[in-house]
């Protein structure tokens, strides 16, 4: 029965605005408003990911 109501709700689903951004984002690059910000490279900071 859950297959049926994912396969139902799948129909209405889309795909995602930007979705070529994500590797950037994973990357730590940051955006505003959508836009990419490109910062000075003394400003960035290391993104460590928690555990």
């Amino acid at each position: 029965m859950v297959f049926k109501l994912l396969e139902a709700a799948q129909k209405s689903w889309r795909r995602l605005d930007g979705h070529n951004q994500l590797p950037k984002l994973v990357l730590g690059v940051t955006f505003n408003d959508g836009i990419e910000v490109v910062a000075k490279p003394t400003d960035r900071q290391p993104i460590t990911a928690a555990a």
